[in-house]
């Protein structure tokens, strides 16, 4: 008998010390630990790096932004805690921005390369680059990471946005045969806008294409096949719903790259002099667009070529079953020699009827 009141007080005992260690465990937890969704780096002092992140609230308490600068990533963490009352913790980072001064004359490897060797870090964070003061943006409106980040994650498979994330900016960096691009942002009057790809060799970045150039590198790059709206001003038109399909032939013996390339998409809105009612207009028109494609896309790999760049990531298609793939460097020194022969296939399944001169 005593010896099962003593099993019962001894068994009471310990289900009270696990609830309330519990309860202290839980605490500790959700009111010590402030998650990071978003780091913006830009150049400070001395060869440091200024790092600002923001804090979400615990109950009612205000977010916070906080900076620091240091010249060691490793030390941006520990210098951020002692600037707050929790511990800021990178285990739910989603987004690092960096300035255009970084990404051109300093380069990104040191920073890229520590958040993928850290642990806690997913290597799935989205990667941008920013024009402007970022951080009277991050300042002025309290949901901008939050928001920012759903921004990226919607324009992942839509095309709108070139969306990056760091597994596949450094896999595009150690590519023998590929170099790395970023979406690349600019402030107007503290409102970010997407201004479209930013090219890099290696870790820095050397070239900024338009909007236009972008939907035209979405296109050649396959990655997104589908953009809501083309637009071709010296046509006066817009072509909707324009989805693709690329094909890459790539003879590495003739030193020549056959990119065929088929589209689909409809007339959206049309204000030039042709009669669209009329099948011949019509078809002039098409090849009037099909001109327009490959005048744009042709110009944007000569671009490339140039400057001995490839994220178009055609070297990729030199390494054939039959064929020995290029080795170290060589890819990036013969891909300027290579001959790129496009051809556009286009089909308008929708002319539409708004014309302007049928307007008045």
């Amino acid at each position: 008998m005593r010896v099962d009141k003593f099993f019962s007080l001894t068994l009471t005992t310990l289900i009270i010390i696990f609830i309330l260690t519990a309860c202290n465990a839980g605490e500790n937890t959700i009111e010590e630990i402030a998650p990071s969704i978003l780091y913006y780096f830009e150049k400070g002092e001395d060869e440091k790096y200024k790092v600002t992140t923001m804090v979400p609230p615990v109950k009612r308490e205000k977010r916070a932004v906080l900076t620091t600068e240091e010249s060691l990533i490793k030390d941006i963490k520990t210098q951020l805690n002692s600037q707050y009352f929790r511990n800021i913790k990178d285990g739910q980072l989603r987004v690092v921005f960096f300035s255009k001064e970084i990404a051109e004359d300093v380069g990104l490897e040191e920073v890229t390369t520590a958040l993928y060797m850290d642990t806690d870090i997913s290597d799935r964070v989205y990667l941008g680059v920013v024009d402007g003061d970022f951080k009277k943006l991050i300042n002025s409106n309290s949901s901008a990471d939050y928001l920012l980040y759903r921004q990226l994650k919607h324009n992942q498979n839509k095309g709108e946005i070139q969306v990056v994330d760091l597994h596949e900016f450094l896999r595009a960096v150690h590519s023998d045969y590929s170099d790395p691009y970023l979406p690349y942002f600019t402030l107007v009057d503290n409102q970010l806008h997407f201004k479209g790809v930013s090219v890099f060799k290696d870790y820095k970045m050397v070239h900024q294409l338009t909007l236009e150039e972008s939907k035209v590198f979405d296109f050649l790059n396959g990655r997104v096949n589908y953009h809501e709206v083309f637009s071709f001003e010296n046509l006066h038109l817009n072509l909707g719903l324009v989805n693709s399909d690329t094909n890459v032939l790539l003879d590495s013996n003739q030193k020549r790259i056959k990119i065929k390339m088929m589209f689909n998409g409809i007339i959206n809105e049309y204000q030039g002099e042709k009669d669209l009612t009329k099948k011949e207009h019509q078809l002039e028109l098409k090849w009037d667009i099909k001109n327009e494609m490959k005048k744009s896309m042709n110009a944007l790999i000569k671009t490339f070529q140039t400057m001995g760049v490839d994220p178009l990531y055609l070297g990729i298609y030199s390494k054939g079953i039959f064929s020995k793939p290029y080795d170290g460097d060589d890819w990036k020194k013969v891909w300027p020699e290579y001959d790129v022969d496009l051809e556009i296939d286009l089909n308008i399944k929708d002319y539409g009827t708004y014309q302007r001169r049928g307007i008045f």
